[in-house]
C-alpha cells in the first residue's frame, strides 16, 4: 500500500515545490535588500508624486517612499501573487487530472479507499503546499525586515501573507476543480490562469473608472489585498468570501470526480 494519499502526493510535490521556494525567497531577498537604498534616496519620493493615476493603481496604490508601501508594491501588488498563482494553478491542475491523463492514477483507485477520499486527500495536500510556502515566505521576509530595520511590523507581514496564501489557495481550488470535473490538464491550468487574470484585472481597472466600485469589491484579488496588502490586509470579509468560495470550489470538484468515467 503507498500509504496516505496526502502524504504520498506532498512527497511527489516536494523538489518541485523546493526550486518554487528558492525562487520566492531570492526575489523576497532583492527587495528587501533595495529598500535601505532607496529609503534615503529623494529621487523615490518626486517619482512617487508624478506617478501617473493609471500606474499608480496597476502597482497597487500603495505610498512607495513608506517601507510599507514600498515592499506592499514591489512584492505583493503583483510579483508574490504571480509567483504562488503559477505553482498553485500548476499543482492544482497536475494532482488529479494530470494524473490521470499520465495513467498513474489507476494504481490509487485500484485500492479499497473511496474515490472522494482520494481526491479530498489529494486536495489538502496542495492546500498544505501552498500553505508552507507562505509560511516560509513570511519568515524570511519578517527576517530580512527584521535585520535592515524597516519601520513594518510582524503582523503587518503576516496579514500580507494571509492574504497571499488564501489567493493561492482560491487559484488552486478553481484548476483543481476543473481538472477533477473534466479530467483535463491543460483546462484545469487554462481556468485557474484566466480567475486570476481577471480577479487582477476587475481589481486595477475598478481603480481607474468611476461606478466600477462593484467590480473590485468582486474581485477575489481586492478580497485578498484590498488597497495595501501590508496596511489592510485580506479582512474578515475577504478571508470568509476566499476560504467559502474555495471550499465550495472544492466540494463541486470532488462530487463530479466521483459521479464521472475516469478515463485509466
Amino acid at each position: 500500500m503507498l500509504g496516505s494519499v496526502f502524504t504520498k502526493t506532498l512527497r511527489d510535490q516536494r523538489r518541485s515545490v523546493i526550486g518554487w521556494l528558492l525562487g520566492i525567497v531570492l526575489l523576497i531577498a532583492y527587495v528587501v535588500a533595495f529598500w535601505p537604498s532607496m529609503e534615503r534616496s529623494p529621487a523615490l519620493t518626486q517619482i512617487t508624486e508624478e506617478l501617473p493615476e493609471a500606474l499608480r493603481a496597476f502597482v497597487g496604490g500603495a505610498d512607495l517612499t513608506t517601507a510599507r508601501g514600498f515592499f506592499s508594491t514591489q512584492l505583493f501588488a503583483f510579483m508574490l501573487p504571480v509567483l504562488v498563482g503559477i505553482l498553485a494553478v500548476g499543482k492544482g491542475a497536475a494532482t488529479v487530472a494530470g494524473e490521470e491523463e499520465r495513467g498513474d492514477l489507476d494504481l490509487l483507485l485500484a485500492q479499497p479507499v473511496p474515490r472522494w477520499r482520494v481526491a479530498l486527500e489529494k486536495a489538502a495536500a496542495v492546500l498544505a503546499t501552498i500553505a508552507a510556502v507562505v509560511a516560509v515566505s513570511c519568515a524570511v521576509l519578517w527576517t530580512g525586515i527584521a535585520v535592515i530595520g524597516a519601520d513594518v511590523t510582524a503582523a503587518e507581514v503576516a496579514r500580507g501573507m494571509v492574504g497571499l496564501g488564501l489567493l493561492g489557495w482560491l487559484l488552486a481550488a478553481v484548476a483543481l476543480a476543473v481538472g477533477a470535473a473534466t479530467g483535463h490538464r491543460g483546462t484545469a491550468v487554462a481556468a485557474g490562469a484566466v480567475v486570476g487574470l481577471l480577479a487582477y484585472l476587475a481589481s486595477t481597472f475598478a481603480r481607474l473608472a468611476n461606478g466600477l466600485g462593484w467590480l473590485a469589491a468582486a474581485s477575489p484579488w481586492t478580497w485578498a489585498f484590498r488597497g495595501d496588502a501590508l496596511g489592510e490586509g485580506p479582512g474578515a470579509s475577504g478571508v470568509a468570501g476566499l476560504v467559502v468560495l474555495t471550499a465550495a470550489l472544492l466540494a463541486a470538484g470532488i462530487w463530479r470526480f466521483t459521479e464521472r468515467d475516469v478515463g485509466v
